[in-house]
């Protein structure tokens, strides 16, 4: 694994603290939160258990970030068994891969939560007529995640290591908006019917 630059992962701990606390009572509120304790825990591991890979955190945080943002009716009875089966091996073959898979889950998981944004957009401007800019940059959002962690894997020998420090800053300013307002800000919707 590369070594991050240290002004970048301060810099990233620092500022994704601070969207949890504005997005508060909302909807993503623990999706913030899963994200403010991520970079924190990824550090903690490298530092105290594995200076070499902390793919597995992101895994995990992947995981929890979908979890957060599904509709609760989807988290009880039979569908918390469908999880759980469907974890459980995830994490088994993600435990016995090399980094290449472990890339791999970690982008389809990032897939889902994107989907799952996308939904909600689209279901947003679909039923209300709504055009919510704040999840358009949630999206976004997810997609420079996933493609931080596809171009490591496919530029890992050359710039894939630079392209993961430029996304990183991007993403600091993009926590800087979820700082700024609030997820169902009326400065973030437009109304189109």
């Amino acid at each position: 694994m590369f070594k991050p630059n240290p002004w970048i992962i301060y810099s990233s701990i620092i500022i994704w603290l601070l969207p949890p606390i504005r997005q508060y009572r909302t909807k993503f509120f623990y999706y913030f939160l899963i994200i403010a304790f991520g970079d924190i825990i990824a550090s903690l591991y490298v530092r105290f258990v594995d200076h070499d890979n902390n793919l597995i955190v992101f895994f995990f945080l992947a995981i929890g970030c979908l979890v957060s943002i599904i509709d609760r009716k989807y988290i009880k009875g039979i569908y918390l068994l469908i999880w759980v089966s469907a974890v459980i091996p995830l994490a088994l073959l993600f435990w016995n891969s090399g980094n290449y898979i472990r890339f791999v889950i970690i982008i389809v998981l990032h897939l889902g939560i994107m989907l799952v944004f996308l939904k909600t957009f689209i279901m947003e401007l679909s039923n209300n007529g709504k055009l919510d800019f704040f999840l358009f940059i949630l999206i976004f959002y997810e997609g420079t995640i996933m493609t931080k962690f596809s171009s490591y894997i496919t530029l890992a020998l050359f710039n894939g290591t630079y392209y993961f420090f430029i996304t990183s800053a991007f993403e600091i300013s993009i926590a800087v908006i979820f700082i700024l307002f609030k997820y169902g800000s009326s400065k973030l919707i437009f109304q189109l019917k």
